[in-house]
């Protein structure tokens, strides 16, 4: 039951951890929004979960965009 309650929740936060809001910061991309992005991708790869190359390379292009 464990085991598939955190599967459960790990599904969910990935979900919402790539909408566009989160992404975005809400505008402001501190030092905690960046920790979060770390920890977010961390555990897609410790989970094996292959979206996680989605997921860098969204991150990756959003950090080195011009800011406009």
């Amino acid at each position: 039951m464990k085991y598939s309650t955190a599967y459960g929740v790990y599904q969910s936060a990935k979900v919402q951890a790539q909408r566009e809001d989160v992404m975005n910061g809400f505008g402001n991309n501190g030092g905690e929004e960046f920790l979060s992005y770390l920890q977010t991708g961390e555990s897609m790869i410790i989970g094996k979960d292959n979206e996680w190359k989605k997921w860098y390379d969204n991150m990756s292009g959003r950090f080195v965009a011009d800011p406009e």
